[in-house]
């Protein structure tokens, strides 16, 4: 009962950690707005950088999910030639050998069965993250392309595939290489004590 408690505790503490951060992003928005102006490329980005910190602080209380279609892992995808031509397992040494890393250390393992099945998660976690964020993009790109806002679109196409989709497959290639050894770990978790 007490753990019970405790996680529910837990839960209502980063549910006002996320209220918290929302209000702190709208009041930050409506700044921005008043020194860049509402249609302002900068205001896009500003609200890019808040949809991928509300998505992070809320995982402890809601992980986003990939679509059902797209969440599969192609054998393209696990065989990893496609990505190793794209320099994403150089992207994936950027990201583990710098500060970056800081950026989402719940994607790490170290030694415990029980922390790959949450690191697994996380992963996951992450990658719906990124997919979510293009998706929020793109209207904005496709009215970069209408408007003929050239110069805003080259920079809001560049974060697309450094900000969005290099992270997409390298976490797709991660979730390749972690997947048997999830699924190992859940067979030995789900059978029962001796």
């Amino acid at each position: 009962m007490a753990a019970v408690n405790v996680e529910k505790k837990a839960a209502w503490m980063h549910a006002i950690v996320l209220l918290c951060a929302a209000v702190a992003f709208g009041v930050s928005s409506v700044f921005m707005q008043e020194l860049v102006g509402a249609g302002s490329p900068l205001m896009v980005l500003m609200w890019f950088f808040c949809f991928l910190g509300l998505a992070k602080i809320a995982q402890p209380i809601y992980m986003m999910k990939v679509p059902r279609g797209l969440r599969p892992l192609r054998s393209w995808e696990v065989r990893g030639d496609v990505y190793r031509k794209l320099g994403v397992p150089g992207f994936g040494a950027l990201l583990k050998n710098t500060p970056l890393r800081l950026l989402n250390t719940q994607v790490y393992l170290s030694r415990s069965r029980r922390e790959l099945l949450d690191v697994c998660r996380w992963v996951e976690s992450a990658e719906a993250i990124h997919f979510w964020s293009a998706v929020v993009l793109m209207p904005y790109i496709a009215y970069c392309v209408w408007s003929g806002r050239w110069t805003a679109l080259a920079w809001f196409v560049v974060l697309q595939v450094v900000g969005n989709a290099y992270p997409i497959m390298h976490l797709r290639t991660v979730r390749g290489r972690l997947a048997p050894l999830c699924r190992r770990a859940a067979e030995a978790e789900s059978r029962p004590a001796i």
